[in-house]
């Protein structure tokens, strides 16, 4: 066991120990991991369109600390269907965004690597 001294705050003492540290330990690694990932993609694409860290961050964390039985057929079934509409998403708007880059020209630089040129295509 963990012995701390009196001095130590109670509030600190409690987040340490408690449920919060274990859910914001979890979610970092979530988050990291999604920025990870968009690292990943960026390199051979060039540019930045946060999918990844938009699934990993909200259905990943979502379904991290929503955990029915996996016995479960209808949480298998979930799961599958929920991975393959995944992959379409991304697949789509990867692709939509590097034709919009093919199409609409412009300027290189770092902050048209994180602006989508598929919206600003799209309306001009």
């Amino acid at each position: 066991p963990l012995s701390f001294p009196p001095s130590f705050p109670p509030s600190i003492l409690q987040m340490v120990k408690g449920k919060f540290f274990k859910f914001f330990a979890s979610f970092a690694a979530i988050f990291i991991s999604g920025v990870y990932h968009e690292y990943v993609l960026w390199a051979p694409f060039r540019f930045v369109l946060p999918i990844l860290l938009t699934q990993y961050s909200t259905f990943g964390a979502v379904l991290y600390f929503v955990r029915p039985s996996p016995s479960s057929k209808f949480w298998n079934y979930f799961i599958h269907w929920s991975i393959n509409f995944g992959v379409a998403i991304m697949v789509f708007c990867y692709a939509m965004e590097f034709c919009a880059r093919l199409d609409c020209p412009e300027e290189v630089t770092l902050l048209n690597t994180f602006v989508p040129r598929s919206i600003r295509c799209f309306f001009n």
